[in-house]
């Protein structure tokens, strides 16, 4: 597979597109594995956190099934695969139009090293091998498994590249330390924030949300609204005398356009 090879500091590694149909053959998906149990559950909650009620709504489907089927091993790093976050990002994939796919680079390893061949004058670019067992994936797999639902749909685009950064030659305890650094640097964003933006996007299934954020825009803006300047809007204009939250009055506002 084409490539491009990459020199930073001591390490080397590689950036790929890979054909999704192809490198869902070629990945394996694993969980850690605690002891006497498999660590997070399906949806992110332990059996015991989780209300009796919604036990009963959730009935198995076929993201559960591939969850729960997922290997677990007390030396893998990788956090237990949330259904519900699979399911949405497949009906992101569903949705989507103009953008792409799989924005961020999946990031894979492997302990075998790859044969790599430069092409012509091109020492950085050119053919590289594929492991002769499974990748095991760094970070992405929750997008992974999204994708792997999505192309099993019939009017999926199985054209779909994935942009790939492939490390060779590297044991799972450089992969733990990359997965842990990548997975406690997250940025939290203000909530405010993204309610703003859900104004000026289209969200597909989540038209709902764009709507509330619109409602909630009218609320503070509108001249007779009896909460004009009077909700804490994020870049708003009033700074004393401010009476709820924006995040406050959207959920609240999102609820009702639900119903």
């Amino acid at each position: 597979m084409l490539a491009t090879r990459m020199r930073q500091k001591n390490a080397e590694f590689y950036f790929v597109s890979y054909p999704a149909q192809d490198l869902l053959k070629k990945v394996r998906f694993v969980s850690r594995f605690y002891g006497g149990g498999r660590g997070e559950a399906v949806g992110g909650e332990r059996p015991e956190q989780r209300p009796k009620d919604r036990e009963k709504e959730e009935e198995p489907d076929d993201v559960e099934d591939f969850v729960r089927a997922i290997e677990g091993s007390e030396k893998a790093f990788q956090r237990a695969l949330n259904r519900r976050k699979v399911s949405q990002i497949r009906d992101f994939f569903r949705n989507v139009s103009e953008q792409p796919l799989v924005p961020g680079a999946i990031l894979l390893y492997t302990s075998e090293e790859l044969a790599f061949e430069p092409m012509g004058k091109y020492e950085r670019v050119g053919d590289l091998a594929e492991p002769e067992g499974h990748f095991l994936i760094i970070d992405g797999q929750h997008r992974l498994a999204g994708l792997h639902f999505y192309l099993g749909e019939a009017d999926a685009d199985r054209k779909i590249e994935v942009p790939c950064v492939v490390f060779d030659g590297k044991t799972s305890d450089f992969a733990t330390e990359m997965f842990v650094i990548i997975n406690s640097t997250h940025t939290r964003i203000n909530k405010s924030h993204l309610i703003d933006l859900y104004e000026k996007i289209e969200l597909g299934t989540d038209a709902e949300k764009r709507y509330a954020a619109n409602l909630v825009r009218a609320l503070y803006e509108s001249s007779d609204s009896p909460l004009q300047y009077h909700i804490n809007m994020l870049g708003g204009r009033t700074q004393q005398d401010l009476w709820i939250n924006q995040a406050q009055i959207f959920s609240e506002v999102h609820r009702l356009v639900e119903r």
